[in-house]
């Protein structure tokens, strides 16, 4: 059944009875089409060069360091180095272990932050590294003790430049 609306838009109804619009379908088409590309986060990231120890979410290890590329309170983009090898790299559904060496601050002792959360998308950076996102499920701070093979030298995290 068509009506005539005001002689300018054309209405159909539909199966259930309802109205639809055609115009403003093709107008809600495109604007979805518009917003594909555009940022859909909804907290702010932070661009970090922070290095972090990652171990699976499934078993206890030492894990392996990688690189913070940027953090957010939901979220954790993660780059894998070149040294790692293909079957290292974590697919969509993974659980991770994240933990992270914070600087000491006059008020409190040094604190490592951990957090576990699942792999969301794996993607490849600019240098085909592959860059982690992971959401975060779990957060607690903890007392930081150094790694074994630790230096000891610094009382700052490490902070690792990109272009190495």
């Amino acid at each position: 059944m068509h009506l005539k609306n005001s002689g300018r838009l054309q209405e159909t109804v539909n199966s259930k009875g309802g109205f639809m619009n055609s115009s403003a379908n093709k107008v809600a088409a495109r604007y979805r089409e518009l917003l594909q590309g555009l940022e859909q986060r909804s907290h702010e990231r932070i661009n970090l060069a922070l290095e972090c120890r990652v171990s699976p979410g499934s078993r206890r290890s030492s894990g392996t360091m990688k690189l913070v590329e940027n953090i957010s309170r939901s979220g954790i983009l993660i780059r894998w180095l070149p040294s790692d090898g293909p079957e290292d790299i974590p697919r969509p559904g993974d659980t991770l272990n994240i933990e992270m060496a914070l600087p000491a601050n006059h008020n409190f002792e040094r604190k490592c932050w951990f957090c576990g959360g699942t792999v969301v998308r794996v993607t490849k950076a600019e240098d085909n590294s592959p860059l982690v996102a992971v959401r975060i499920n779990t957060t607690k701070f903890r007392k930081y003790s150094p790694p074994a093979n630790h230096k000891g030298s610094s009382q700052l995290p490490q902070f690792a430049s990109l272009n190495q």
